[in-house]
């Protein structure tokens, strides 16, 4: 199914059930599952090579999940006594890119891996994390964003990031600007794009995406150097 809120007794995402019924009798829940808001998930969103997966919530948030990347929905939960949502991704592998609505109702919206959490909302941040060396990353393009990993908690600002591992955090560091493009509005013609940008110093390699909006909301293809 499209969201584990979606059904009417069994509220998981995906779910293999047997439901057995007396014939001529009326439909009976008896486990309750799905009767006081509880919205289940046990699906992992995988994106492949060349791919990108775009997750979209109703409260107007929305998560990125760009090639090569293993997000799973940790958990989607509406409590109906007073209409709080919670929203909970875990990143097993690669990056997402998340913008956070602002709050509008209670509840809450996190990012999180197996080392550390990126949870607040009006923000728009990404989290990656590299799993053969058990490090996630956090950056912040909008907003100020709480990363607690162990028992340390940073507060990152914008264009800001900071890495997390098992041990703890790693000094928050100043994110690198974007590079300057040379001849941005050439005609690309061929089957390949091609960029040529003026080096930036302090930046190791560059990573170039193609969206089919400004704000690379719809990502569809990106390459690094």
């Amino acid at each position: 199914k499209g969201a584990g809120a979606m059904g009417s007794l069994y509220r998981s995402q995906h779910e293999l059930v047997f439901v057995y019924r007396v014939p001529g009798a009326s439909h009976y829940n008896a486990v309750e599952l799905g009767r006081h808001g509880r919205n289940r998930t046990n699906v992992w969103d995988y994106a492949g090579a060349n791919s990108f997966v775009r997750l979209a919530f109703s409260d107007g948030s929305h998560v990125t999940v760009p090639s090569n990347s293993r997000v799973r929905i940790a958990r989607l939960r509406r409590y109906r006594l007073h209409g709080a949502v919670e929203q909970s991704l875990m990143v097993e592998a690669g990056r997402a890119e998340a913008e956070a609505a602002p709050r509008r109702r209670p509840g809450g919206f996190e990012v999180r891996t197996p080392v550390s959490v990126s949870a607040v909302r009006g923000t728009e941040f990404r989290v990656s994390y590299r799993e053969a060396v058990s490090l996630a990353g956090t950056e912040v393009r909008e907003g100020r964003v709480p990363v607690p990993a162990g028992d340390a908690i940073d507060a990152i600002d914008p264009d800001h990031g900071v890495f997390a591992s098992v041990s703890g955090l790693a000094p928050v560091d100043v994110l690198l600007g974007l590079p300057t493009l040379r001849e941005p509005d050439a005609v690309q013609a061929a089957e390949t794009l091609r960029f040529e940008v003026e080096p930036l110093a302090g930046a190791a390699a560059y990573r170039a995406g193609l969206a089919t909006d400004g704000g690379m909301v719809g990502a569809f293809a990106e390459g690094d150097t």
